[in-house]
């Protein structure tokens, strides 16, 4: 039985599962469709530099180049028309999972936060104790 654990080139694929934040894919998914870094960032209300600086994230994260750049407009490269359709996906069951668990009027389980704290917890008392006299405590 061998171990390879001696060769550096197999620890880096065993290291951590890198996370994409999803404010990077929405910034990435704006100047896809304007065409233009300056547009998406009036678009998102960021800085051109702001919005490039964003996307070369995402592009150094992912070990590629997503955009082609001339003079006056962007273009997405191969990798960055792939991208476009896991990021639109992501970012949808992303907003989903966000719209479930943050209507008003759903119920919600965990503590509840109060001004001072911490809520009391609210007990309930089973109907066969109720029913009973009580004629001693023990506290």
């Amino acid at each position: 039985m061998s171990s390879d654990y001696g060769n550096p080139t197999d620890r880096r694929k065993r290291s951590t599962p890198k996370d994409v934040d999803t404010a990077l894919l929405r910034t990435f998914l704006a100047p896809a469709e304007t065409r233009n870094f300056s547009r998406t960032g009036e678009r998102v209300g960021r800085s051109q530099s702001a919005v490039s600086a964003q996307v070369q994230k995402l592009e150094e994260l992912l070990g590629q180049r997503l955009f082609e750049r001339d003079k006056r407009n962007v273009h997405l490269t191969h990798a960055g028309e792939q991208l476009q359709g896991y990021a639109r996906q992501m970012l949808q069951l992303t907003d989903a999972m966000l719209e479930r668990f943050d209507q008003p009027g759903r119920l919600r389980f965990g503590p509840v936060r109060l001004a001072g704290g911490l809520a009391p917890p609210i007990t309930c008392q089973p109907s066969w104790a109720r029913s009973r006299k009580r004629t001693r405590a023990f506290y």
